[in-house]
């Protein structure tokens, strides 16, 4: 499971990104996604990420979360789907 988070300033590339996330996760803030992905699908979306960036404006984070992390997290306000993942 990995959080991706991203601050982009330009609306055209900010919704190409978010769209592309869209078919990787589920959007659960404005600019925040929860992922899970393979090896291969995370290797896939970093560089379709890298095509769409613009690397001097852009900026676009993954944080991996560990079962550990998932287990103990309490998500606040409307139901995560956090628990229902299991990292691969």
């Amino acid at each position: 499971m990995y959080i991706v988070v991203y601050d982009i300033t330009c609306d055209n590339r900010r919704n190409k990104i978010t769209k592309l996330l869209k078919g990787y996760g589920r959007r659960v803030q404005y600019s925040v996604f929860e992922c899970v992905l393979s090896i291969a699908k995370y290797q896939e979306l970093q560089l379709k990420l890298e095509s769409k960036l613009n690397l001097t404006e852009d900026n676009v984070r993954f944080y991996p979360l560990s079962q550990h992390t998932l287990n103990g997290s309490k998500p606040e306000g409307s139901v995560s789907e956090l628990r229902r993942h299991q990292v691969r």
